[in-house]
């Protein structure tokens, strides 16, 4: 995007032995699963951080955090060519990370989840690229967002949500719901990409998930969804889920 970006790298506590001089130590090290998270609106990439603490010893992954300033969501915009936060991400951090940490190559061996708006960015770069991740989670997620066209300054990034008085049809593209599923049955019948998807019944985007469920139902699309629980639009609830959630992503990319 013409500028440069944060991200966090979390490693885990057995990294030492990949950065170990001894050659024996080098040479039996294992790579890691890696797990990217992306945060939602108004947030940065620490915000999760504290959630997460110790993850990726306890797992023995490598956790991603990239960065999205401002308003809007992780997509590229198709009005704001400065605002392309899918080739920042999947075409920038992530190859970046496959280079320069000892992370396994295979797609099949990476997850993706996130927040909120983060969400929607981890489900529509599993959509968009089927071959870089094994399995996919949403907390919180905005996966309809004709239902949020207001919110968010995503009109600055995505246009007006009416045009002549009718909605405008870039919102229905950028709906993981109304546009992104359709290709999930063709995903899914090439690999055994898992999904995860939770909010609380308290949650504004609670519709939106269960919006979702119900188009992989109709769609005959494998998933997981926790959705029988009380929680609100909140870290707090973020931090309730977080641990058992990310076990969950991890578990399903676990090939070995």
């Amino acid at each position: 995007m013409g500028r440069r970006m944060p991200y966090v790298v979390q490693l885990p506590e057995s990294f030492a032995a990949y950065n170990s001089e001894d050659p024996d130590a080098r040479r039996d090290f294992q790579s890691y699963p890696l797990v990217v998270v992306l945060h939602g609106w108004d947030a940065d990439e620490c915000a999760l951080l504290p959630a997460l603490s110790g993850m990726a010893t306890w797992h023995g992954i490598v956790l991603l955090y990239p960065t999205m300033e401002g308003d809007g969501g992780w997509f590229n915009s198709p009005i704001r060519p400065d605002y392309r936060y899918e080739d920042m991400v999947m075409g920038e951090i992530v190859p970046h990370v496959l280079r320069n940490y000892p992370v396994h190559t295979d797609g099949a061996r990476h997850a993706i989840t996130g927040f909120s708006m983060g969400g929607q960015g981890a489900l529509m770069y599993a959509i968009k690229h089927p071959h870089a991740f094994g399995a996919v989670g949403s907390i919180s997620g905005i996966l309809d967002i004709r239902l949020h066209a207001g919110k968010w300054g995503m009109h600055q990034m995505l246009g007006a949500a009416l045009l002549d008085g009718r909605p405008n049809p870039v919102y229905t593209r950028y709906s993981i719901t109304a546009g992104f599923a359709d290709a999930l049955p063709a995903i899914q019948a090439r690999s055994s990409l898992f999904i995860l998807i939770e909010a609380g019944r308290q949650d504004f985007a609670y519709a939106d998930a269960q919006r979702f469920v119900e188009k992989l139902d109709a769609l005959n699309v494998r998933y997981e969804a926790e959705l029988d629980h009380d929680g609100h639009h909140s870290f707090a609830y973020f931090q309730s889920r977080i641990h058992r959630h990310i076990e969950r992503l991890v578990r399903a990319i676990q090939l070995d």
